[in-house]
């Protein structure tokens, strides 16, 4: 039976439906066609040409993607130009590219749920509804939304959470602000950039919130407001996707005798590097 790129976005959306993603956000098929083979699939955070050399050496036709490669418009496509390049590329292997960015962030068993368990945190809830700036109710929690917040096993000081966090995450830095002899019981993770949802964390009596990309006057506010911040980075809380996502397309590839090979990629993108 052949398998077609159709196949695979379908069991990919049956997870996190596109109608879950920001209205800003440009999830789906990007590149190829839904009637293209597929023989192997790669996942990624993010697509560079190393990753693209990564798909070619292991003769991968797609790539599935956790940022979009294309997410500003684009007024021209050439090969002198970085974005231009790799669609040439892309194309010119036969490689088709889906982005799956807010709507598995949001997911009910997609990548916030998946880095909350990580993180072994409990009896998580959504932060807030996808799209609206609307905190969530009890009484009407929505399917979907970006954020979790819940509570640790046991409550600890912000100092000793930051050290789990790192034996977790398998980081060695990471940026803390607040009281670092806090109590901390109930959190908020979100994934990637979550400074704008702090005072949604807040309203959720949250004692710390673990996110990335926390600016200095974010973390300024926060303080002010009596929250602790714990910046892990955009990579190091999104770094999970290709392993989360080559796993669950594993299990339903497996599920549905399909026979296409799922592979997580294994460069490490992180643009940074700790001196």
């Amino acid at each position: 039976m052949s398998i077609k790129v159709g196949d695979i976005t379908q069991i990919i959306e049956n997870l996190a439906p596109l109608s879950y993603a920001y209205k800003w956000d440009n999830v789906g098929l990007q590149l190829g066609s839904k009637e293209d083979s597929v023989t192997a699939v790669l996942t990624t955070l993010e697509i560079t040409e190393d990753i693209l050399d990564e798909a070619i050496k292991n003769n991968v036709n797609m790539i599935v993607t956790h940022h979009p490669m294309i997410f500003s418009p684009l007024k021209n496509i050439t090969k002198e130009d970085m974005k231009g390049k790799l669609i040439y590329k892309a194309i010119k292997n036969n490689i088709s590219i889906y982005a799956a960015h807010t709507n598995i962030d949001a997911a009910s068993g997609g990548l916030n749920d998946y880095i909350a368990d990580r993180l072994n945190i409990k009896d998580t809830k959504i932060l807030e509804e996808v799209g609206n700036n609307i905190y969530s109710i009890e009484d009407e929690e929505p399917s979907n939304g970006i954020g979790r917040v819940g509570r640790l096993n046991n409550p600890k000081t912000l100092a000793r959470l930051v050290t789990e966090i790192k034996e977790q995450i398998n980081i060695k830095y990471i940026r803390v602000a607040g009281d670092l002899e806090a109590t901390i019981e109930n959190v908020a993770v979100i994934n990637g950039s979550g400074a704008d949802l702090i005072q949604s964390a807040i309203y959720e009596g949250c004692q710390c919130v673990i996110t990335g990309d926390v600016k200095y006057h974010d973390a300024q506010d926060a303080i002010s407001q009596g929250i602790n911040v714990i910046d892990i980075e955009h990579y190091h809380s999104e770094k999970f996707f290709a392993n989360f996502l080559a796993d669950y397309l594993s299990d339903e590839v497996r599920k549905r005798g399909l026979n296409v090979n799922i592979i997580a990629s294994s460069i490490d993108i992180n643009p940074f590097q700790t001196l």
